[in-house]
């Protein structure tokens, strides 16, 4: 005959479930509600509810879906910030919003997983987009461009 769990018995069955499913140490969770650890790890094992479980899961979930909105709520800003600052020549605020529509693009990448913090990024060859441009004109544009953001 199977045993009878005791924790699904336990009048605080809500508190015990909540606190193994956010992750609380079995000792600490069996002192707290004066039970076995033993018996704690087997109700952990075959009876704490898959809802309970997947809660978590969900609100893991919903907390990153609001980390990569909150992301994308600045990458639009600083956008809009570049389309403001190149309308009326601005360059210095381009350059700057520019930066971190870098940095945005780039922690959105680390973020889900398309770049790796442990290597560098793989580099893609494409068409170059001035092939046309002499190289006197593209050096000359580098330097202005440096020159700007050394002033910055």
């Amino acid at each position: 005959m199977p045993r009878h769990c005791t924790i699904c018995g336990n009048p605080d069955i809500q508190g015990i479930d909540q606190a193994l499913v956010a992750g609380t140490p079995y000792r600490t969770v069996a002192e707290r509600f004066e039970i076995s650890p033993p018996s704690l790890y087997r109700h952990w094992q075959g009876h704490l509810p898959a809802t309970l479980l997947k809660a978590r899961e969900v609100q893991d979930v919903a907390h990153a879906d609001n980390l990569m909105a909150q992301l994308q709520s600045l990458q639009q800003k600083a956008l809009e910030i570049l389309n403001r600052a190149e309308g009326s020549g601005d360059l210095r605020s381009a350059l700057s919003a520019l930066r971190e529509l870098r940095g945005t693009v780039e922690l959105t990448a680390r973020l889900t997983g398309q770049m790796s913090t442990g290597r560098q990024p793989q580099v893609i060859e494409h068409p170059r987009p001035y092939a046309d441009v002499p190289i006197e004109q593209l050096e000359a544009v580098v330097a202005k461009l440096a020159e700007l953001e050394g002033t910055s």
